[in-house]
């Protein structure tokens, strides 16, 4: 199956059981149903380059990432916008979502990761880093983020009772 539609790069992917979704350097996302191929929701808020995407753990929200320095929550199922946060002062390049849809962490050239709180719209700023790769596993009850660059690396656990740990 070939899923046409991006006009340029895809560069992000989010898989939740027969839902994809992805994101392009045309300042778009897309939402795809993987039984048919067929495409469920074009979303577009961004003003430049969506470099990243992240689905909560029941598919209904995702989350996205720009080189406009936004962070965009959707609903997936209504495909609208939800929020948009900025707080980054460059380029946002990654960005994950905790498993219940409330907590999302974003990577930005500004060398900070800022953990967003989806339900009220605040964040916080982690720790200054100066990585380009962050890469994110999930735990049962907390999203893990690593920032590595050549032998330095942060580690930083974000417990969905309480908060960053690092």
């Amino acid at each position: 199956m070939t899923l046409e539609g991006h006009t340029a790069v895809v560069r992000g992917l989010a898989l939740r059981a027969d839902m994809l979704v992805s994101c392009s350097l045309d300042a778009s996302i897309m939402v795809w149903n993987l039984k048919n191929g067929e495409l469920l929701t074009r979303l577009e808020g961004h003003q430049a380059d969506v470099r990243g995407v992240a689905l909560s753990g029941d598919g209904t929200l995702a989350v996205s990432c720009s080189f406009d320095r936004s962070v965009r929550v959707w609903d997936v199922g209504r495909g609208q916008e939800t929020a948009c946060f900025t707080g980054h002062t460059d380029k946002i390049f990654g960005v994950a979502l905790d498993e219940s849809g409330y907590r999302a962490v974003s990577c930005s050239w500004d060398l900070s990761m800022r953990v967003w709180d989806i339900r009220g719209g605040t964040h916080s700023i982690i720790q200054p880093h100066s990585s380009s790769t962050v890469t994110r596993t999930q735990a049962p009850d907390s999203l893990v983020l690593e920032s590595r660059k050549r032998k330095q690396r942060i580690r930083v656990e974000i417990d969905e009772e309480t908060g960053p740990v690092t």
